[in-house]
């Protein structure tokens, strides 16, 4: 009877400690790129800067004007956006 219960006991345990291991301390900056008329930009180039380390991290939007960029360490992230057909904007994130 007592294998069971340590038995019950290490099962529950193991089970409710999974979901402890898939946290992680990179994050993510998403968002759209629009003009000045509000149209979505596509094809822009986004990249963000990390503050404290000076890595920059880059992304590009897709035809909805929509970018991801993954990967990132705790920070602030000041944010760059590019079109050929328009002046560079920067944007504090």
């Amino acid at each position: 009877m007592k294998f069971c219960t340590w038995l019950a006991a290490f099962l529950f345990m193991a089970v409710t400690a999974a979901p402890g291991f898939a946290q992680t301390d990179q994050g993510r900056i998403s968002g759209t790129v629009r003009d000045s008329t509000s149209a979505f930009v596509s094809a822009a180039a986004v990249s963000v800067k990390n503050e404290r380390t000076g890595e920059e991290r880059k992304g590009t939007t897709n035809d909805d004007g929509y970018f991801v960029i993954t990967s990132l360490k705790p920070s602030t992230y000041p944010s760059k956006s590019k079109n050929l057909a328009s002046p560079p904007s920067n944007t504090p994130l």
